[in-house]
């Protein structure tokens, strides 16, 4: 049976019938989505290399600002290093 995406199905197992469903998870098509826009900046300025002192400088904000809307990017994706944020974003 299914409605909606969501598939229904029996499953017996030895004296036990079981009823199973599954639907669709709606996912976000980037992982920056989630991100306000000063975030994303910061996260795409990560992914280039740049240190937090240089994406202050471009930003024109304060090293500690940068410092963190880094852990709150680390936070929102459930993340911990740059290498992590670069994997998740880079193709």
């Amino acid at each position: 049976m299914s409605k909606q995406g969501v598939e229904v199905f029996e499953v017996v197992v030895g004296s036990e019938r079981l009823v199973v469903a599954s639907a669709p998870v709606a996912h976000a098509r980037s992982p920056l989505e989630v991100l306000t826009a000063a975030e994303r900046q910061v996260a795409l300025l990560v992914t280039r290399g740049l240190s937090n002192a240089a994406i202050a400088r471009q930003r024109r904000c304060a090293v500690r600002t940068v410092a963190n809307q880094l852990q709150a990017i680390y936070r929102k994706l459930g993340i911990g290093s740059r290498a992590e944020l670069a994997a998740l974003v880079l193709p």
